[in-house]
């Protein structure tokens, strides 16, 4: 079976791709590099995405924050934004909890949630 790398676009055989350890996702080897893992005491798989938050420093604020910034640059441009997960999980660097996609009660506009502090600070509103 081949697939499509979609950030080279390029097209692999699937024995060809590596999963990264920490985000499970598929990639070239041209993004993956190894590390040791001290939990089962060989090298491992590591995207280069992953592999940057061991060495960049932590951003203040949450996980959430990149979606504000995101929105807040698309918001000089437009009132509306629609976002599919996999563009939000690419956004804040990580995956978002499965209850994301399994509950609609996770999008609400609850001022006590860090996800919906995330577009509510920019001034958008789920609808």
């Amino acid at each position: 079976m081949k697939e499509e790398y979609s950030l080279c676009g390029q097209v692999f055989s699937y024995h060809q791709l590596r999963r990264c350890y920490r985000c499970g996702r598929l990639y070239c080897r041209n993004y993956v590099m190894f590390t040791w893992n001290k939990n089962v005491l060989r090298n491992v798989p590591v995207c280069l995405n992953c592999a940057r938050r061991f060495v960049s420093p932590r951003r203040l604020g949450t996980k959430y924050s990149p979606l504000s910034e995101y929105l807040a640059r698309r918001a000089r441009y437009g009132d509306f934004a629609t976002l599919t997960f996999a563009k939000i999980e690419s956004i804040i660097g990580a995956n978002l909890p499965s209850s994301a996609s399994q509950k609609t009660q996770w999008w609400n506009n609850a001022p006590s949630r860090v996800q919906a502090q995330a577009w509510m600070t920019v001034g958008c509103a789920r609808e």
